[in-house]
C-alpha cells in the first residue's frame, strides 16, 4: 500500500469522531459503486477503488487493535 493512503487509513482508524458502522456503510456504497460500473460495462472507477482499500484498511486496523469505536 503506498504511504500516503497507508498514512490515511491508520488516520481513519484512529479517528474517533467516525463510528465503525460508518466506515462499514461506506464500503457498501464504494462496492455498490464498482458493482454498478461493472454491470454497465464501464471502467472500474478508481476513486472508489481507491476510497474502498482505504476504508477496509482502517476497518481493518481499528479491528486489528481492538478498538470500539
Amino acid at each position: 500500500m503506498p504511504k500516503k493512503l497507508a498514512v490515511m487509513a491508520n488516520a481513519l482508524a484512529n479517528d474517533g469522531t467516525v463510528a465503525s458502522d460508518e466506515i462499514a456503510a461506506a464500503i457498501d456504497y464504494m462496492d455498490m459503486k464498482i458493482k454498478d460500473a461493472e454491470a454497465r460495462g464501464e471502467p472500474l472507477p478508481f476513486v472508489a477503488f481507491r476510497t474502498r482499500t482505504l476504508l477496509e484498511t482502517a476497518l481493518k486496523l481499528r479491528r486489528d487493535a481492538d478498538l470500539s469505536l
